[in-house]
């Protein structure tokens, strides 16, 4: 039994080193694309609104309400993430609870700042890993309303 030992040539170690480099830095350009590096998604996901138990429509008009960077301060006050590889989104909307519950306030169509965290690695009381949290502060007074985690 002959064993065919070929030894490499010089260029297919250098061919695979390029291909393996290119594909990486593609991997890199694709995620930061999918993820935005900052940049923020037009709205919030079916699940996002699911996890919050809220309804949300357009805000009619931003006149007299906070801005994004001054709720960003306020949410960082409030639960500044130590996750590195959190991503911290606001999105302003009119939102509708139908809970009466979750607060001494009602929120029907109300003007409201909601801070999303995504890509958290908590872990709740019980041991249950976390990975969204979603802040609600009032777009007028920058009030924290509430708070909301899930997995």
């Amino acid at each position: 039994m002959r064993i065919d030992a070929r030894r490499p040539r010089r260029n297919e170690g250098l061919t695979l080193l390029l291909v393996g480099s290119i594909a990486i830095l593609g991997a890199i350009a694709v995620r930061d694309g999918l993820l935005g590096a900052g940049a923020e998604p037009a709205t919030l996901t079916p699940d996002d609104l699911a996890r919050m138990g809220v309804t949300v429509e357009p805000v009619a008009s931003t006149q007299g309400l906070r801005s994004r960077d001054e709720i960003l301060v306020l949410a960082r006050e409030v639960y500044d993430t130590p996750d590195p590889q959190a991503k911290v989104e606001p999105f302003l909307y009119a939102v509708t609870d139908p809970s009466s519950l979750r607060s001494d306030r009602p929120l029907r169509g109300t003007p409201v700042w909601i801070v999303h965290y995504s890509g958290l690695t908590t872990l709740s009381p019980g041991g249950k890993e976390l990975h969204h949290a979603y802040y609600m502060f009032d777009a007028q007074t920058g009030e924290f309303l509430r708070g909301r985690w899930s997995p």
